[in-house]
């Protein structure tokens, strides 16, 4: 009997220490969670924020969609869209409540359309389920904005209509324009400075670019003849023909980005437009 009894002793001890190891771990997560509520609410962003990384990590069991969500939105709030998207995917993951999981899903997007992941947006969007007319023109919203960012503004324009009132489509018509999507064209400035220097800068809009590309490349021009004339054409070559083609390559080439960089300040002033327009009661 006594080995007996030395076995159910070292039984329920082996319970007990299990069960006050378990109270011990509990108690120390909800004051750490504690902890990091208190230092969001004080704004104490990078602590707040290392805390729940750090409940994460050490309480992996717990799949606490609460912490997912504040990591997500704090690393959100410090534009670090990769860890956002990554945990706000993780809260959408783990919970049931259908409203909450929409929520996570919509957060996710925004941050990988911030992070200009407009594909990976859509995946998300798309297996969102609306459950009221917030979150349907929400998600029209997103959707739409997702296809603007990858340049289907057919597709774009689709969406945005089903955010707005019929009798405002005509002046979203007038918002999806050629002159206002796709010029200048980068391809256009390009070949217009191979014809001219200047002129590709002069097509954009930047006279003062045009010009001096102009003068600079029309004067080492003539410096070249000059030089070939009078010194020979190796001389020439060797002295002034590698600076001709720098200034050259370099004037086509800027050209090309400055159309590129106009084109986009284009785009975003249409879709800022479109904001306006969405918003117009």
């Amino acid at each position: 009997m006594k080995p007996n009894i030395k076995y159910l002793i070292l039984f329920s001890l082996t319970i007990f220490n299990w069960l006050y190891a378990s109270q011990i771990v509990a108690q120390n997560f909800n004051e750490t969670l504690e902890f990091a509520d208190r230092q969001l609410k004080e704004n104490k962003y990078d602590l707040a924020l290392k805390t729940y990384k750090r409940l994460a990590f050490f309480n992996k069991d717990q799949n606490d969609y609460y912490i997912f969500n504040r990591i997500g939105e704090l690393s959100l709030l410090k534009g670090d869209y990769e860890t956002a998207q990554f945990n706000f995917g993780l809260a959408a993951g783990v919970v049931s409540n259908k409203t909450l999981k929409n929520d996570f899903l919509f957060k996710k997007s925004y941050a990988q359309i911030l992070n200009k992941k407009y594909n990976f947006a859509l995946i998300d969007l798309f297996s969102i389920e609306p459950d009221n007319t917030d979150e349907e023109f929400k998600l029209n919203f997103y959707i739409a904005t997702c296809y603007f960012g990858l340049e289907k503004f057919d597709k774009s324009k689709e969406y945005f209509r089903m955010c707005i009132k019929k009798d405002k489509y005509a002046k979203l018509d007038q918002l999806f324009t050629k002159k206002n999507l796709y010029k200048p064209s980068p391809d256009k400035a390009r070949i217009l400075s191979y014809i001219l220097p200047g002129l590709g800068q002069w097509y954009v809009g930047n006279f003062k670019d045009g010009m001096n590309s102009f003068i600079i490349n029309s004067g080492l021009f003539a410096l070249g003849v000059y030089s070939a004339i009078n010194y020979g054409v190796v001389y020439s070559i060797i002295s002034v023909i590698p600076w001709l083609q720098r200034y050259y390559v370099g004037g086509f080439s800027n050209a090309e980005n400055q159309a590129i960089l106009k084109r986009q300040m284009n785009r975003n002033n249409t879709y800022d437009k479109i904001i306006d327009l969405i918003e117009e009661k």
